[in-house]
């Protein structure tokens, strides 16, 4: 089987493509061993796969093995002794730190257009440390950090990799769940609000977005959800086209994002990343990290060049900038203007020792080479490379001069003595500090419409997972078409009600990797900008699904319950329309309860590789104690609680009764028993002679008239084969209530689950 599986995956372009074929040639291969159903009762059309089924061959094998080809299933009246055969199906024999501070430098805006929301508050930052515990050890990765960013300012942490660019980045935007953060953090010289977070922006390093949306919807669902709740939604979307217009986007505004390699280029998908941030308006200022990381030199100089536009009509930006070397930056080596020509910086450095810059010499290049920070070191480095720099920038004029304006932004608005912080500033802390700008109504529509979308423009997906589900029901219900109501004929009527189920395996396969590349977009990006909350993309998922579901109950219902001639059954209690209602009720409940529980099984493991093999062995469990495989008469007094827990056991059930309960048995030739009336009582008729035991056994004479040889249908009643699998006759819409309350219950289960793993276990990190 496992070339079988590989053949189809190397003509399938996606996993979700080999999902279909695979299922369905698998169900055939269990239809069409010749074990449950015999070759006499199948189909013309579907019977000739049975010659070639490779699972008919290695079940032979192991009957004989273990000399069941010669053992006869009975249904047994321990009332009476007596035995109803069944007969057999027979088949001939055959041939996949800053743990160092950056440098940090600062440029002036200039003219500020009125298109971008300007910014009017400072933001400073003192004596920030931050510390993470590692095995038995703690690591500093920041140390005692001072600096601001002034509206209007486009200021850039530079430092080397492992320099603690992004952690520095990361503790002044909110950011991190791990290690102990010290120092204060000031906006307009107050601590920062609930609010924070969505007030600022965070252009992330990684270019992660949806693959299916749209630039314009990409852009407007951001706006949407994280605008001010004082904007009209009239207002938010115009935002979004001068965004556009601004960031030079607009002639791909309509292009699909896709993935890297297909759909919009790295520059392209770099500007989206910023614009993504640039249309949530943040009020306070746009974190950027190493936008230039990864690109080829002309992106990067249309990077750079954005970002000063961007500062240029009123936004200020912090972003850090990456520079290659092999050892990494001790603490902060200077912080201040740059000035025309990177002249400030030059002069600081050289006032202090180094070698004057050589004319036409990249004056950053110089700085990393002088202070000891670029592998390519010449011999204008070998001099004061070695030196403290920091040291130098502790005693230095700048650096007294940096205190003295922090002190200035902290004592402005009378901190005290104490110097701890004090309550958000008014201006800040208006109506509009709630921790998410829309509302958990709004939140739900507009992630809910996304979600929509997006499965819709996934076809890999959406129809994957529809046409699996009618390919089951379709080929199940034609192996059994107009199924026959003698006993073995019953017998497969109620194994194609087994054969309902095995859509669990396929769907599972796909809402799961479905929910897991999901909760990736909205973990990395959507929840630390507090786009919307964790219940509300929890209930996003959720909804679509159940959507999708209901619609492929419809085909699937029809598909299965039509062509084996189920509709046809009824009788006085229950007539054909009723039961035809309940068994689309119970196909539609276990196609919702099939999704849920994937979707609590997505929750609560990281891997969707696991949580896909560890749902499916919950689906086997389940399915091995319904009732089917094993009767509850069969199970130890230990295991009989599975058989009760099992949601299965009451799909089978009630699935079994809305199908077949009631109906009457038309015993087969080689069903009907030939019992000869003793001698000495050849006047009793046949129905005479049997009436007792018939009462008693559930069967019927076929001939009562006769006076010698009486046949006998072992079983009358389908009721009586149902009872041999534990299934009553009680009333038929009980198990449907009762399927209902497992869909519930996984639903609330997937709130718990992913609150209890994914919440709660990152606010218990929190510093």
């Amino acid at each position: 089987m496992s070339r079988l599986f590989r053949t189809v995956g190397s003509i399938s372009k996606t996993r979700e493509r080999s999902i279909t074929p695979v299922t369905v040639t698998v169900l055939l291969c269990i239809i069409y061993t010749g074990f449950i159903v015999p070759p006499s009762y199948m189909v013309p059309w579907l019977g000739w796969f049975w010659r070639v089924n490779p699972l008919a061959y290695t079940g032979e094998v192991l009957l004989f093995k273990k000399g069941a080809s010669q053992q006869r299933k009975t249904f047994l009246d321990e009332e009476s002794g007596g035995t109803t055969p069944i007969q057999p199906a027979k088949r001939q024999p055959s041939n996949q730190t800053i743990s160092n501070s950056a440098t940090l430098t600062a440029l002036d805006n200039e003219d500020v257009v009125a298109m971008v929301s300007s910014t009017s508050a400072v933001f400073h930052w003192t004596n920030l440390n931050y510390e993470i515990k590692t095995h038995e050890e703690k690591r500093k990765i920041l140390h005692d950090i001072h600096g601001w960013v002034k509206p209007g300012t486009l200021t850039a942490l530079m430092g080397v990799t492992g320099a603690g660019k992004t952690s520095l980045l990361n503790v002044l935007a909110d950011r991190v769940n791990v290690g102990t953060v010290s120092g204060q953090i000031f906006v307009d010289g107050h601590s920062r609000d609930a609010g924070f977070c969505r007030k600022v922006g965070y252009v992330q390093q990684d270019d992660i977005h949806l693959p299916t949306t749209t630039v314009r919807e990409a852009l407007q669902f951001s706006a949407l959800l994280r605008q001010s709740q004082a904007k009209t939604r009239k207002e938010k979307l115009d935002y979004v086209e001068e965004i556009l217009h601004l960031m030079d986007m607009e002639r791909y505004a309509e292009a699909i994002v896709g993935v890297p390699g297909e759909g919009l280029n790295i520059e392209q998908r770099k500007r989206l990343t910023i614009a993504v941030e640039m249309v949530a308006r943040p009020e306070l200022l746009l974190f950027v990290d190493e936008p230039t990381s990864g690109l080829d030199s002309q992106t990067a100089w249309s990077i750079c060049t954005l970002l000063r536009k961007l500062a240029n009509n009123g936004q200020s930006i912090l972003c850090t900038i990456h520079r290659p070397s092999f050892q990494l930056f001790c603490t902060t080596l200077y912080f201040g203007d740059v000035g025309p020509n990177a002249s400030a910086v030059v002069n600081y450095f050289e006032s202090n020792g180094a070698p004057r810059c050589p004319q036409g010499e990249n004056p950053a290049e110089w700085m990393l080479a002088v202070t000891g920070n670029k592998s390519d070191t010449s011999s204008l480095s070998t001099t004061t490379a070695s030196w403290d720099w920091n040291e130098i920038w502790n005693m230095s004029q700048q650096k007294r001069a940096v205190l003295q304006q922090i002190d200035d932004l902290t004592s402005a608005t009378d901190t005290g003595a104490s110097g701890s912080p004090i309550a958000p500033s008014p201006k800040l802390a208006s109506s509009d500090d709630n921790e998410y700008a829309a509302s958990r109504r709004n939140q739900l529509i507009i992630v809910s419409k996304r979600m929509f979308r997006d499965q819709w423009r996934d076809p890999a997906y959406l129809y994957s997972k529809i046409a699996v589900s009618i390919c089951i029901a379709l080929f199940n219900g034609i192996s059994f078409y107009n199924g026959r109501l003698d006993i073995q004929g019953v017998t497969n009527l109620i194994f194609s009600v087994f054969l309902v189920t095995q859509v669990f395996s396929a769907v599972n396969q796909l809402v799961i990797t479905f929910f897991v590349k999901s909760r990736t977009l909205f973990e990395t990006r959507e929840r630390d900008s507090k786009s919307y909350s964790w219940t509300v993309f929890v209930a996003a998922n959720i909804i679509p699904e159940l959507f999708w579901q209901t619609v492929t109950a419809v085909p699937v219902f029809a598909a299965w319950y039509y062509p084996t001639g189920l509709y046809k059954n009824g009788d006085a209690s229950a007539g054909t329309v009723e039961r035809g209602a309940l068994a689309f009720i119970l196909v539609w409940l276990f196609n919702l309860w099939a999704s849920t529980l994937a979707q609590a099984f997505a929750a609560a493991i990281e891997q969707a590789e696991v949580a896909i093999q560890l749902a499916i062995l919950f689906y086997w469990l389940a399915l091995t104690f319904g009732g089917i495989i094993m009767p509850p008469d069969g199970l130890g007094k230990f295991w009989i609680f599975m058989y009760r827990v099992s949601p299965l056991t009451y799909l089978l059930e009630g699935l079994s009764i809305a199908s077949l309960a009631g109906s009457e048995v038309d015993c087969g030739p080689l069903e009907v028993q030939q019992i000869p009336v003793p001698g000495g009582s050849s006047d009793l008729t046949c129905g005479e002679y049997l009436a007792p035991f018939a009462a008693v056994s559930g069967g019927q004479v076929l001939n009562p008239s006769a006076l010698s040889e009486c046949r006998y249908c072992p079983v009358w009643k389908v009721d009586t084969i149902l009872a041999s699998f534990g299934m009553g006759t009680r009333d038929m819409w009980h198990n449907a209530g009762l399927l209902a309350n497992y869909v519930c219950f996984n639903m609330l289960a997937t709130f718990a689950i992913y609150w209890a793993v994914r919440v709660l276990k990152r606010s218990k990190k929190s510093p």
